[in-house]
């Protein structure tokens, strides 16, 4: 058990947007194929999502007829939100292409 808290002591854990994140890993050698590195890759987050999974079952919960409910913590993690783009005006030739 303590093996495990000090395994998500390194692991910072944003319960508003349910997002996990290790800044601490690395690969000790870059795969050589690309199987090997999309088992590394699962195996690593599976082990994220057990961390989030761990601190939300640890959280208090009020009973309701569908079940516990949990409320949750105010993101700490602020998305970037991206401008969204002006769609071209047409070509000539896209103009006439729609015409005909």
């Amino acid at each position: 058990m303590e093996l495990q808290e000090q395994k998500y002591q390194m692991v910072q854990i944003d319960l508003g947007n349910l997002m996990a994140y290790d800044r601490h890993h690395h690969f000790p050698s870059v795969p050589s194929e690309r199987g090997e590195l999309v088992k590394e890759c699962l195996q690593k987050g599976t082990e994220l999502v057990q961390a989030i999974a761990d601190v939300l079952f640890n959280l208090p919960s009020t009973e309701d007829r569908d079940g516990p409910i949990v409320q949750l913590p105010p993101p700490t993690t602020r998305y970037i939100s991206m401008p969204m783009y002006n769609k071209m005006p047409y070509t000539e030739i896209g103009l006439s292409s729609q015409k005909e």
